[in-house]
């Protein structure tokens, strides 16, 4: 089998580990037998569990919000952006659950884990770039009017993040969630300065 399939292979399998069972109660012998390998071969691949703690948040952070970029720049909008993000988050594969369910948990690993702490600092850069592109964008066509940006930011980032985590613990009332988050994001906007 291709080494380069094999290493997605194995990131795949501890993405899930991690994300249900937590950094320290994950075992490289569940997550070599979730990727059809024998623990020894993982360390062809990784040094050891913390090593691939971070490759996966490499590979899941990039991931996800590379692509929360790309499709902001189908959006012309702030609330179009806020409603493809909202409406596409209803819509997660089960692979897209479990990339999220991972990054939810990246605070808190971080918290029980000093050396990963860095790892929060990255996954902020990633959603500073994110949201404050969709602050921007409502900034520039005059939906978000008499608000700081940088308060504007954060609003946006604590509704998303707060429904992501939440979702991660009762992902039963995911709808009620991503409906109360759109309400709170789209009451922001001034409906009546708002041209598209």
């Amino acid at each position: 089998m291709d080494s380069a399939d094999t290493r997605e292979r194995v990131i795949d399998a501890a993405r899930s580990e991690f994300a249900e069972r937590g950094y320290a109660a994950a075992s490289i012998t569940s997550i070599a037998t979730r990727a059809d390998l024998a623990p020894s071969a993982l360390y062809h691949y990784f040094g050891g569990k913390s090593e691939l703690y971070e490759a996966v948040f490499s590979a899941t952070a990039d991931v996800i919000w590379h692509r929360l970029h790309e499709d902001l720049d189908e959006h012309t909008t702030f609330t179009d952006a806020v409603n493809h993000l909202l409406d596409a988050s209803m819509t997660f594969t089960p692979e897209e659950n479990a990339y999220n369910d991972f990054l939810a948990m990246i605070p808190t690993e971080s918290r029980l884990h000093p050396k990963f702490s860095h790892l929060l600092t990255a996954r902020s850069k990633y959603q500073d770039a994110a949201f404050g592109g969709i602050v921007d964008l409502g900034l520039t066509t005059g939906e978000l009017v008499d608000i700081d940006r940088d308060v504007a930011i954060e609003m946006v980032r604590s509704a998303i993040m707060g429904s992501f985590f939440e979702r991660h613990f009762r992902p039963e009332l995911t709808k009620v969630s991503v409906r109360a988050v759109r309400q709170l994001l789209l009451s922001m906007t001034d409906g009546d300065r708002h041209h598209s």
